[in-house]
């Protein structure tokens, strides 16, 4: 675009040298750096060279199996509120449902319950909806893009004000209202460790805190940094988590066989009660359903690099460049956006199978490809790029994997799902959300049936 040099990557050896082995020389792209600087504050999304590395250190120790371990009752018993909001819904036995906005809700009550230890959402009546991220996306990017061409470095928060989208500014209120939330939080927290009365509080945010206070001096976060990374998890996490999980409910609505495979696995580890951790993470068919669907339907399709220095990208296969000639390594510039293809790699027949377009979970219970296996994309889960990999890989990956499992695990437990009279479709932008045929606002209405028990 405007004579910048692009190139875009679904070859697993050129994937696993950008994101992992060669990653110095590629970086998070300069538009996204001041998108999410603009949105978030100085987070780990936005910060690069030692001030990432220390930011990422301190929070990859808060995700810990340990810590996870210990969440997992709270995620578990919010979606106990969750099943019994939904039954709540259906008086009469079924009844079309949007399951994406109770989706949206679950996951944003778990989340700050779990990071913050504070209640968005009781999930226990109506509320008005907020807008998600998928609603600003060209008016924010276009502008983040005025901002480069002028060669702006920071861009003010208080420019939002001044945009002519009624979109942007409901969301500039709610960045503002959850910074200002984050900023009481964080000195309740701070306050909390200091007198002693929040040794045993264990979510997230104290756990970050009580991390931070015990690191050297040098690698402490600063308050604005503390408040930014807790921004950036929560925004970061729902609108990815919500529609990842609204896939896996609308694919297993439109494939009942799957769904009463996954419901008879999960009465048999757990009829009655709520889930352990152990209990989550043991069903293998769950795990199949979950990483089928996280391969074939990533939430967001690319990301971008920008090449820091003139550097060679190897590939798989000798490929025809644009002379005629095999070559097996492509000479970049410095200054070159690198498209990383997500959705491309993950549904490549020449890695997956000629099947590779297919949900199919049973490829999960059995030996994968062997190219799976043996030729690293530099993923960091099953070797898919989903949640990427390297040192901007997400944080948070295997948290999402448990709230999306327990959410799996009520819904199935007690109902049964198909699809409504109006169509679904899916559309791609930021983060890909479902919708209605012919209609701009997300949602997902599904036909939800009570068939179980909601004890």
């Amino acid at each position: 675009m405007f004579g910048n040099k692009m190139i875009y990557v679904t070859d697993p050896v050129a994937l696993n040298a950008v994101i992992a082995k060669n990653n110095q020389h590629y970086e998070e792209a300069y538009d996204f750096r001041i998108a999410t600087r603009l949105l978030f504050g100085p987070s780990l999304l936005s910060s690069t060279g030692e001030a990432h590395r220390k930011e990422r250190r301190l929070l990859l120790s808060i995700f810990s199996t340990s810590n996870l371990r210990d969440l997992t009752p709270v995620v578990a018993s919010i979606g106990t509120v969750f099943r019994k909001a939904i039954t709540s819904q259906i008086p009469n036995g079924s009844k079309d449902i949007d399951m994406h906005r109770w989706c949206t809700r679950v996951v944003l009550e778990m989340i700050g319950r779990a990071v913050l230890d504070y209640s968005f959402d009781p999930l226990n009546e109506e509320i008005e909806d907020d807008p998600a991220l998928y609603d600003v996306p060209l008016h924010f990017f276009l502008a983040i893009l005025w901002a480069k061409l002028l060669g702006i470095t920071k861009t003010p928060q208080f420019a939002a004000d001044w945009y002519p989208s009624v979109k942007v500014k409901r969301a500039k209120k709610l960045w503002d209202t959850l910074w200002d939330r984050g900023e009481v939080l964080v000195n309740e927290r701070l306050a909390s460790e200091n007198s002693g009365e929040g040794k045993m509080r264990k979510d997230i945010l104290s756990t970050l805190v009580r991390i931070n206070l015990a690191a050297n001096e040098k690698d402490r976060l600063t308050h604005d940094e503390l408040v930014a990374q807790i921004s950036t998890i929560i925004f970061g996490a729902v609108d990815t988590t919500t529609n990842t999980t609204s896939r896996m409910l609308h694919t297993l609505a439109l494939n009942p066989e799957a769904q009463e495979r996954l419901r008879l696995e999960i009465l048999s580890a757990c009829s009655i009660g709520e889930p352990s951790y152990e209990q989550i993470s043991g069903l293998p068919f769950l795990d199949a359903v979950y990483r089928e669907t996280i391969r074939a339907y990533p939430s967001v399709h690319v990301m971008n690099r920008e090449t820091q220095r003139p550097t060679i990208l190897p590939v798989w296969r000798p490929i025809e460049d644009s002379k005629g000639r095999m070559v097996n390594e492509i000479i970049l510039d410095k200054g070159v956006t690198v498209t990383i293809g997500i959705h491309g790699y993950n549904r490549s027949k020449a890695v997956w199978g000629e099947d590779a377009e297919e949900w199919r979970p049973e490829r999960w219970l059995s030996p994968l490809p062997e190219a799976v296996r043996n030729v690293p994309s530099g993923g960091i889960m099953s070797n898919t790029l989903t949640f990427m990999g390297g040192h901007r890989s997400c944080i948070g990956f295997k948290y999402a994997e448990i709230q999306i499992k327990i959410i799996l695990f009520n819904i199935f437990r007690t109902f049964k799902l198909s699809p409504a009279n109006a169509e679904v479709v899916w559309n791609t932008s930021r983060v890909a959300f479902p919708s209605v045929k012919n209609e701009d606002d997300a949602s997902m209405p599904l036909r939800v049936e009570l068939i179980g028990t909601t004890a």
